[in-house]
């Protein structure tokens, strides 16, 4: 029987595989959307006020 971190490590590592396979394809890399959300005042302040609200 599968013990329980040997389940946890296959389901990490193919987490790891597929949000690596996805980033490769993406059209748009994520640095460059973040800084589309952030270059518009009404996004980064929703940003900012999502942030202070959580911390």
């Amino acid at each position: 029987m599968f013990n329980l971190r040997v389940v946890s490590l296959i389901l990490l590592v193919l987490f790891v595989g597929y949000t690596g396979y996805t980033m490769s394809i993406a059209e748009q890399s994520l640095v460059s959307f973040g800084y589309q959300l952030i270059s518009s005042p009404d996004t980064a302040q929703v940003v900012i006020d999502l942030y202070l609200l959580l911390s």
